[in-house]
This record gives C-alpha cells, sequence and structure tokens, in this order.
C-alpha cells in the first residue's frame, strides 16, 4: 500500500482542520453548545460528521 506524499500531506492537513474546529467548538459554554445542538461529549462526532 503506497500514499503519496500528497495524500500524506492531505490528511495532515484535514486533521489539522478538525483539531483547530474543536478547540473552536471546546471554547464555547455548554449553553452555546446546547444552543446548536451538540452536548461537549461529542465535539468532535459533530466537528468530523455534523449533526445528526
Amino acid at each position: 500500500m503506497s500514499h503519496s506524499i500528497k495524500e500524506i500531506f492531505e490528511a495532515f492537513v484535514r486533521e489539522f482542520r478538525v483539531w483547530q474546529a474543536m478547540r473552536e467548538v471546546g471554547t464555547l459554554d455548554d449553553g452555546a453548545l446546547h444552543d446548536i445542538g451538540i452536548d461537549r461529549g461529542n465535539i468532535e462526532d459533530a466537528v468530523r460528521c455534523g449533526r445528526h
């Protein structure tokens, strides 16, 4: 299984953006999270997959 440098770089950028978004959403208080329909325990899922 061979991954090109481009594919590895794109995966790194994608994960970095997810990490940034999780940090940003994580700064919201519980009331704000509730208002947008997520709770602290599912921030990563909401960032990666959106709300269900």
